[in-house]
């Protein structure tokens, strides 16, 4: 049986102007992102942080993606999810959700957003 890991970054709160409207593109808002990066790791392999995947590496590719801003989540998910692969080159699955906490909806409270699902 082979041995699987997943590194999480759950809750990752960030101001930015992605939208498709002028509005989302002057009112800044607030992203959440909750990221599965999955990998195998090599036996007897998991004790220093280069054999790993580096949660802290995730939140920084993540934060280099918010400028400049683009029209669509979608667009946001994939450009970080190529990072991720460039990146840590032994991940062999992604998952990023990005949730748009004021979506530019008329009578709506909720929240919307988006899941990016990569598979090597």
């Amino acid at each position: 049986m082979a041995l699987e890991m997943q590194v999480h970054v759950q809750g990752l709160q960030l101001v930015g102007y992605h939208g498709v409207f002028p509005e989302e593109q002057r009112v800044p808002n607030l992203f959440e992102f909750n990221i599965t990066v999955r990998y195998t790791p090599l036996p007897n392999t998991v004790f220093t942080l280069e054999n790993t995947i580096d949660y802290g590496g995730i939140v920084t590719i993540v934060k280099a993606n918010m400028q400049p801003p683009v029209a669509l989540l979608e667009t946001l998910a994939a450009n970080i999810g190529e990072q991720l692969t460039q990146t840590y080159l032994h991940c062999t699955e992604i998952s990023i959700q990005i949730i748009k906490t004021q979506a530019p909806l008329p009578a709506f409270n909720g929240t919307v957003g988006i899941t990016y699902h990569w598979k090597k």
